[in-house]
Order: C-alpha cells, then structure tokens, then sequence
C-alpha cells in the first residue's frame, strides 16, 4: 500500500522518527527553562563531540545535497572542490577564533561588539546587527532550507509543498521552542545519525548500480560532451565551462573560509556553549570531519552516479533542474523501508537547520535587542518564555520568506555579494587593537555599496562582466568569483581607510577586552604592555598558524586521498592517506601545546 511516492512502511519508519525526535527533545523543557544561558547555551555544558555534530547537522541542511549534488551532476567530479574549501576556514577556527570566542563568553556574536568598543554607536550597532542577523538573515537562511524542503516534498513525498512544510515546522517548533539549546542538540544528535546512515547507504546503492567504481569511471570517461568526464580530482574551473576561471575558486576561497574561520552565527553558538576551550576547537575540527569527509564525499558520488542511472541530461532524466537530482535518485535506488529512512534522513536535515535558526535568531533578538534595549530588568523565566515568543515568529515569518524565490541557486549565490565583503574586519577586531565600531560600520555599509555598484552599473551599464545569455543555467556564476574579489578589496580599502580617520578605542576599554579575551599577535603589543608583566600571554601567532596549516594537510589531504579513490587512482590514494594522517599528527601536537584559558575575569563584564 503507498501514499504518495512513499510505501506504508515507509511511512511508519517516517512517523517512529518523528515520534522519537518530539520525546528526545521534550525531554529537557526543564533544563532550558531556568536561564537564558540555559535556553540559548544549555549552560554551557556541550562536550566536543554533541557540539560539533550539532554544527554539522545544521549544516547538513535540506538545500545541501540538493546543491552540491547537483554541480557533480552538472560539472563533474573536482566540483565538489566548490563544497570542500571553506575546510580552511573551519581549521583557522578551531585553532584560533573557537578558543577566543569561549572565552569572552558572550551569549552571541553583536554582544562582543559592546564587549570590544566603546561610545554609544557600539550600543547602537550592536541592536541594529540583532535585529539584522535575528530577523533578516535568519529568515533569508530558513527561506532557502524550507524552499529546498519543498523540492524535496513533492518528488520524494508527493505531498504538496505548502502543506508538508507547514506540518513539518509545526513538529519542529514543540521540541525546539519547549527545550532550547538543549533540546536543538539532542535531536542534532540522531536526526544527524539518520541522515548520514542516509547518506553513506544511497552513495554505496548508486556505485553498486553502476557496477562497482572501476565501471562507474569508465562510463562516465565516455559522456559525450560533459566536462566530468575526464574525471579530473584537481579542480579546473574552465573545464566546466570556458567562461570559467580561478577567480571563482579563489573568491569562494577567500569569503567562505574567511567567513567559517571567524565562528559566528548558530556555529558560534555552539562555541560559547562548550564546555571550555579545548571542547570548543574539537568541536570544529570533529564538524570538518564530518561534514566534509562523511557527508561530502557520498553526496559527490551520488552526484556522479546519477549521469549513469537517470541519464547525461536533465531532459533524459526527466529534471527539471539540477537541485532535484538528489531526490530523484533517492526514488530510483531505494528499496521499501530504506525509502522511508531516507525521508526520514532528509526531514531531519530539514529539521536540524530550522530549530538551530529559530534558537539562534531568538538569541539575537533577547539577548540584544529586546532585554538591551525594550524591556529591562525582568525575572530569568519571562526571558525565556519571550525567547519562545521570538521563535515562534521568526518561523512565521521564515516559511512566508521562502515561497518567496524559486530556486535554491538564486538565494545561495546572490545574497554573498551583498553581505560578506567586509567579513576581513571579524578577523581584524580579534587581531588588531586599532579596528573600532567604526570599520564594523564602514565594512556592512561599504560592503552593499560595491555590490550594488556591480549590480546596476559595472555590469548594465559599463559592460563589465555581462552574463552570457547563451548558458543560462549558470549565467550569473561565470563572474561569482571576480565579483566576490572586488567586492572584498573595495571593501576592506573602505573600512581601513574609515579605521585610520576616526577616533581608536579608549584604552580601558581595549584593556578590559584583553585581559579577558587574550587575543595574541602585535597587533595588541601596545596594549599588551599596558596590561602589565602578570598579565596572561597568548600563544606566538606564528605557532597557531603552523598548527593551521598542519591541520589543513590533514583535512584536505584527505579529502584528495578519497578523490583519487573514486577515480580508481589506488597508489595515490594511499600514499595520500599516509600524509594526511602525518598532518593530523601534527596538528595535535602543534595544538597540545597553545596556551588555554578559562574564565578570564568573567566578573568584570555586564553588557546586558
């Protein structure tokens, strides 16, 4: 008997996971109800290995296979390379800013913004980037994760969009609105179990229908006119299409690992709620893991695999566009039972993303906006019950967002340019005594400027970087790469120069922040005098960098050794398991050594 696309047993296998996520999460209402830290930070009690597979379930959210399946199926191999190199950031992060962020113990990132500058537009900016990152981006982020959980819906389901999200949110919005943090994690917790068991068993399905690697190579070597097809590990950009150039790596390269490395927004989060230091850099190094090694490697191979099994053409396979290769192939590969564990194993990608955005953005939007500025001085609980009002909204208005585009592609790759030009000023307040509000400012404002300058008169009107019309389905991202570089430069020329012709920080302010941050580098060497001979050292920025880099030998090594294994290339493939595995040792010997500190004068804070 079958509902929709779905078997009955597929159907009770979905419905048990449900049940099982709404008691897991309804299981800690009470610990999330004494405190806003308890609700937002699950008293900042999370070990490394539930913190950082929360990071990476959230990350695994509804709309990634579907995109990164999708450029496979569309380029080839080495354009997994696209979901594979914000790693550098994610290695910067846990050697430098995850141990940084732990200990300035604020309940979000724009709390810091009061925490590391001085004068009322920090107080100002502070309200404005909580209503912007709680309302705005939050939304902008649930719109594309529930706009994918559409797609998803009607070809794996065959169940109308509108209704399944409504219902699908609804479950989300018990378990994650009663339980906060607590509950988010927990459920993090197994919907991550079940959507990697997903994951890993529809890649090995797609290579056995194939009839194993060496015959998946070999057929897909003799695509005619496809640019995979030379199966190339090393990514080359123009192969996949000549209009392509570097720039769109190097770009990619430069915003996204710079964006990852300063560990802000629901990832974040889960750094201020580890248990120290050492949990909290773990907890990022064990999310690069999995995220790119368990989840990224299989989604690559069933991207490859589908050119075989539903034809070298979305025509052919009857698509009507990239982003539905991963559920088609789901339909096509998966047996009664497995079929419902793989829905299962997409809704709880779904589910993992949205509670994690409904308990960030609240976050965002009580902590900083609504007890700093609206309604001060109230009891712990009426916090948490107002965080609860805040989610509740945010989903609302997260749902109607969505419906609002109609292409996953569109929102993941216009909205960058717009937003994270300035993402070299995150990296510079922990680095350089000098950055003040002011570069913050001169960053978002100088940031939407260049792309709008880009937008409506580089291109419409200078002729500069046009989209060709004749590949429409990647038009805009020929140039993605040149844009995001301008963008970056404009931007960092814009917020240095704001930095050098307005006023520093006072020097108590600066002070107080070292003493509790102890931010290393000579950037801070002025104010590190100031401090004192008692006050604590950080480590030799020279030190971090080379535990960064052993780090990233250890990851992308990896990442390669697996490449050359789907390409048949086995002498490679192991001699790179070797090195990579001599990266990884060094990096934790590099890493034992940094210097770690816990609760340095924590009582001097209050910016609530």
């Amino acid at each position: 008997m079958s509902f929709g696309n779905l078997h009955l047993i597929d159907w009770i296998v979905v419905i048990i996971y449900f049940v099982v996520c709404i008691i897991v999460g309804l299981l800690f209402v009470k610990k999330a109800s004494g405190s806003t830290d308890d609700y937002f930070l699950a008293g900042r009690k999370l070990p490394w290995w539930i913190a950082g597979t929360s990071i990476v379930a959230t990350m695994f959210a509804a709309d990634t296979p579907l995109f990164h399946t999708g450029n496979v199926r569309q380029f080839g191999l080495d354009a997994g390379w696209l979901f594979f190199i914000p790693g550098f950031g994610v290695v910067m992060a846990a050697v430098l800013f995850a141990r940084l962020w732990r200990r300035a113990r604020v309940v979000t990132e724009v709390e810091l913004l009061e925490m590391r500058y001085s004068g009322k537009a920090a107080t100002v900016f502070r309200g404005f980037n909580a209503v912007y990152g709680g309302v705005f981006k939050a939304a902008v982020t649930l719109g594309w994760v529930t706009l994918a959980m559409g797609v998803i819906l009607e070809s794996l389901f065959g169940i109308d969009r509108y209704i399944g999200t409504m219902i699908f949110m609804g479950i989300v919005l018990v378990y994650s609105i009663s339980s906060g943090l607590w509950g988010v994690v927990a459920t993090d917790f197994i919907q991550y179990i079940v959507a990697t068991f997903g994951t890993i068993y529809l890649a090995f399905a797609a290579v056995k229908e194939c009839g194993g690697l060496v015959a998946m190579r070999e057929q897909l070597m003799a695509v005619p006119d496809w640019s995979g097809s030379a199966m190339r590990v090393i990514p080359d950009p123009s192969a996949w299409n000549p209009n392509f150039s570097w720039m769109l790596i190097i770009g990619w390269l430069l915003i996204y690992s710079i964006e990852l490395s300063t560990s802000g927004g629901f990832m974040g989060q889960r750094i201020y709620a580890s248990k120290d230091e050492k949990n909290a850099s773990h907890s990022l190094l064990w999310f690069g893991f999995c995220y790119y090694v368990l989840n990224g490697w299989p989604w690559i191979v069933t991207g490859l695999a589908s050119i075989i099994i539903l034809g070298a053409t979305n025509e052919a396979a009857g698509l009507e566009n990239y982003d539905g290769t991963y559920p088609a192939m789901i339909v096509k590969l998966m047996p009664v039972g497995m079929l419902g564990i793989m829905g299962a194993a997409m809704i709880a990608a779904f589910m993992s993303t949205i509670s994690t955005i409904l308990n960030w953005g609240s976050s965002l939007m009580v902590n900083d906006f609504y007890r700093r500025f609206v309604v001060k001085g109230k009891s712990k609980h009426h916090y948490v019950w107002a965080s609860r009002a805040f989610s509740l909204g945010l989903a609302v208005f997260g749902v109607w967002f969505a419906f609002q585009f109609d292409s996953i592609t569109q929102i993941l790759l216009r909205m960058p340019l717009y937003l994270i030009g300035g993402v070299l000023v995150f990296v510079f307040r922990w680095l350089w005594s000098r950055t003040n509000i002011w570069s913050e400012i001169a960053a978002m404002v100088g940031s939407i400027v260049v792309a709008l300058f880009i937008d409506f008169i580089l291109v419409p009107k200078l002729h500069i970087w046009e989209p060709n019309e004749a590949i429409p389905d990647h038009n805009w991202f020929v140039y993605f790469g040149h844009k995001m570089v301008l963008v970056l430069v404009a931007t960092t020329v814009i917020w240095v120069i704001t930095t050098l012709l307005t006023k520093p920080v006072d020097d108590e302010t600066l002070k107080k922040f070292y003493k509790h941050t102890v931010p290393p580098g000579p950037g801070w060497k002025r104010i590190r005098k100031l401090c004192g001979e008692e006050t604590p050292q950080p480590s030799p920025l020279s030190k971090i960098l080379l535990a960064w880099l052993s780090g990233v030998v250890g990851l992308f090594v990896l990442l390669f050794a697996i490449g050359y294994l789907v390409a048949c290339q086995w002498v490679m493939s192991g001699v790179l398991l070797a090195v990579s595995a001599a990266g990884f040792i060094a990096y934790f010997k590099l890493y034992s050594t940094l210097t770690h500190y816990d609760d340095l004068d924590q009582q001097d804070y209050d910016v609530s």
